[in-house]
């Protein structure tokens, strides 16, 4: 029997709750949610990780994604969790609470990928693989120790790492959030 997460779906001025198992987490987050947000061309939805630990080095079970009430119904009247119905429970759009913190979650890149600094660095020195692996060994690559899922873009149709910093910050500021429901200066809710 798959455990199972609560993945709550917050906005600024209401809450949608569903159930999933555990197995279904990076599907509904890589498949359907990801989809979904490009789908509608969202900048105004983004998501936080209430469980997320950087000691554990996890997301955690629970997913929450926070918009306004209109959004999220948007979203939620998308037949994106198709397939998912038996591990899905959905309540009401409710208010948020008054007590939250401000956080920021956002995606985290290194461009040391040694595998891609070495294709770019055959292309444009003219090497072959031998010739590379010895300029470019693998201790040169920087590894994030962060929490991460794999996900497929669409843009690229290709999969990858997506490591995230959730961190806590003073202030509620406002932005524009990726199709991850990620960004660099807009904050979400914690609670």
């Amino acid at each position: 029997m798959a455990t199972q997460i609560l993945a709550n779906f917050v906005g600024y001025q209401g809450v949608i709750y569903y159930c999933l198992s555990y197995n279904h987490k990076t599907v509904v987050y890589r498949d359907k949610l990801h989809k979904n947000l490009v789908v509608i061309n969202s900048t105004d939805i983004g998501v936080s990780f209430p469980e997320y630990s950087m000691e554990k080095k996890v997301l955690g079970n629970k997913l929450r994604v926070h918009g306004e009430a209109s959004r999220l119904d948007q979203l939620s009247g998308m037949p994106w969790l198709t397939g998912l119905q038996d591990y899905i429970f959905c309540g009401e759009i409710s208010q948020i609470p008054e007590k939250t913190t401000p956080a920021h979650v956002q995606r985290v890149q290194v461009k040391s990928n040694v595998e891609r600094v070495r294709r770019r660095h055959m292309k444009r020195h003219n090497l072959n693989e031998g010739e590379v692996k010895i300029k470019i060994p693998l201790a040169v690559e920087k590894r994030l120790n962060l929490p991460y899922l794999i996900v497929n873009s669409e843009s690229t149709q290709q999969k990858f790492r997506l490591f995230v910093r959730q961190e806590k910050v003073a202030e509620h500021y406002s932005g524009q959030f990726n199709t991850y429901g990620l960004s660099k200066g807009a904050t979400v809710h914690l609670f």
